[in-house]
């Protein structure tokens, strides 16, 4: 409902509408509805890279949370893409990378590659 109201009341490429929405979809991610989740975090990466480019942080946290939903899939090619652009693109704007380094080694570590989750695992002392 208050995806609903922010719709009605803001512009609709409105940084609130982007951040709900991604919200939105990451909830839906943890309760496991990874269709209704990929939908929402497609829709809030669209909307962040319009409004604030491919460069920002906040582009680059989306394409993670992204790629977190395709790994929850099984979609692991293009997760793993996702992952590493959304963890460089969040460092390179001096954002906070210690979710998308997270997101990263529990790919590498389903994924069975170890030396690469073990190299993210340094970057965050786990």
């Amino acid at each position: 409902q208050s995806l609903e109201i922010l719709r009605d009341v803001l512009p609709p490429d409105h940084m609130d509408i982007s951040v709900s929405v991604t919200g939105m979809g990451y909830t839906y991610l943890q309760m496991g509805d990874h269709a209704r989740a990929e939908q929402l975090l497609r829709e809030g990466l669209r909307m962040r890279v319009e409004s604030l480019g491919e460069d920002s942080w906040q582009t680059g946290m989306s394409k993670s949370a992204l790629g977190e939903c395709l790994m929850a899939q099984g979609r692991d090619a293009e997760a793993e893409t996702l992952l590493l652009e959304g963890h460089e693109t969040v460092r390179d704007a001096n954002g906070p990378v210690a979710s998308t380094i997270r997101r990263l080694v529990a790919f590498y570590e389903k994924v069975g590659r170890e030396e690469e989750a073990a190299k993210f695992r340094e970057m965050v002392g786990s």
